[in-house]
């Protein structure tokens, strides 16, 4: 079982976000074949700031930009390049591909499986209509953390928050 730790999380998070020019990122939207950058629509993102990220994130590229309910979002579809690389330590990709296909192995194996990093939370959606307790409780192995399972909205989740001080 592959597991990391919140540190290890906000600390890849935070490789992208600390980038000169960034800082806007709000949240990176995981799926098993698809990792999304969502920028706040307040900002500008510069071409350059673009590229930035795709230095970082090699060999994975930007394949496309849409805006979508105020805000930016820079998509990376094909993650096929990070099965190769796996390396965690410089590209945070392979650290969030990682993650997600664990999950997959707990959670299920969906399309819709996702999770959601930003600066202060992790949320992994369970859209499985038929999940068990012990399944759940697997998440906290693999982010060695205890979260909140959130019930009140449209899509089920399990909550982590950054509660370290910046």
């Amino acid at each position: 079982m592959f597991t990391t730790n919140l540190y290890n999380m906000f600390e890849a998070f935070d490789k992208i976000n600390n980038i000169s020019g960034i800082e806007s990122v709000s949240e990176i939207s995981i799926h098993q074949n698809q990792i999304s950058f969502a920028f706040d629509s307040k900002n500008i993102i510069y071409m350059e700031n673009i590229n930035e990220i795709e230095q970082l994130v090699n060999p994975i590229t930007i394949t496309d930009i849409t805006l979508f309910e105020n805000a930016l979002i820079a998509s990376c579809r094909d993650l096929q390049a990070l099965e190769k690389k796996k390396d965690n330590q410089s590209n945070p990709l392979c650290l969030f591909k990682a993650v997600i296909e664990e999950l997959a192995k707990t959670v299920c194996a969906c399309p819709a499986l996702e999770f959601v990093i930003s600066g202060s939370f992790i949320k992994c959606f369970l859209d499985k209509p038929n999940i068990l307790l012990e399944d759940v409780a697997k998440l906290d192995t693999i982010f060695d953390s205890k979260g909140v399972l959130e019930l009140n909205g449209q899509r089920p989740y399990v909550l982590y928050v950054r509660d370290e001080i910046r």
